[in-house]
């Protein structure tokens, strides 16, 4: 995941170079940070761990400190209201091989660390206070083990997010993990049919269910995911989120025309805000 995160957000800095330099002053404002805000965690952690927060657009960091046995309350001095990156990472003591290989061919420093991740919007006008949470009771042994077998049932939460903006994109979060979880579940139940097929010697029946797992996320879970992002997007048009929404959709597929159905849904406003005036870009780039 950390290799994937890092690859993204280089290749979106590429892609935004050209935008940034056409227009400075646009970018200028963009930037303009406000008044502070207070992100309190309360997790059952041990030790040491790293918090990083990084603007989900540019993937500079906002903060960065070090957490002590999962508590701490984090003052920002400067946040400009925008979704940002949040990312909890520790030290393992158990490294699996291959993902030594995989860092060495990323060229990446250190050794493997496990990760909780998760999108909030920090808004100090709509809120002041967070407080990260993990959405149920378990303890740092059980995170470990989740984060190892890709198990997204663990996750982190915003407790009391009462900001507009703030309840909305933890709102995109819970259907996001809706997606993975039942893709985990589905995975995993497929995976043990397969399994009986291939002890059974019944390699055709084993050959399909192969085929069905490796394209499970792009025939169920995507399309439903989008289905409820487009509703997102018709219910709140006037949202920030629902401009994030729609620029995280087009930067990801890298297509603009297919989803101008959702940036037309937009109101003024939120084509005006920092994901909106990206996608204006891409709207200008479209007519070229």
């Amino acid at each position: 995941m950390r290799l994937f995160l890092k690859y993204m957000l280089s290749l979106h800095l590429a892609k935004r170079y050209l935008f940034v330099v056409c227009c400075p002053v646009l970018w200028l404002a963009c930037t303009n940070p406000s008044k502070h805000v207070e992100v309190e965690f309360d997790l059952p952690l041990s030790g040491d761990s790293r918090i990083e927060l990084l603007n989900a657009k540019t993937g500079k960091p906002l903060a960065t400190d070090t957490m002590t046995d999962g508590k701490m309350k984090l003052r920002i001095d400067s946040v400009f209201p925008m979704v940002y990156l949040l990312n909890i990472s520790w030290d393992r003591e158990l490294v699996n091989p291959a993902e030594l290989r995989l860092m060495h061919k990323y060229q990446e420093e250190g050794l493997p660390v496990y990760q909780l991740q998760h999108l909030i919007y920090l808004a100090p006008r709509e809120q002041s206070h967070y407080l990260v949470r993990l959405n149920i009771p378990v303890s740092q042994q059980e995170i470990e083990q989740a984060y190892q077998d890709q198990d997204p049932r663990v996750r982190l939460v915003l407790d009391k997010a009462s900001g507009k903006n703030v309840r909305l994109q933890e709102d995109m979060e819970t259907l996001y993990f809706e997606a993975k979880r039942d893709f985990f579940l589905q995975k995993d139940s497929l995976s043990q049919l397969m399994y009986s097929y291939i002890d059974a010697s019944d390699n055709q029946r084993a050959a399909v269910l192969h085929q069905q797992i490796a394209t499970l996320w792009q025939n169920k879970m995507f399309p439903w995911l989008t289905q409820q992002q487009d509703v997102f997007v018709s219910a709140h048009p006037d949202s920030p989120i629902s401009a994030y929404v729609v620029y995280n959709r087009v930067f990801n597929m890298e297509d603009f025309k297919t989803y101008r159905y959702l940036y037309d849904k937009l109101t003024p406003s939120a084509k005006n805000n920092h994901f909106g005036q990206e996608l204006m870009y891409y709207e200008k780039k479209l007519k070229q």
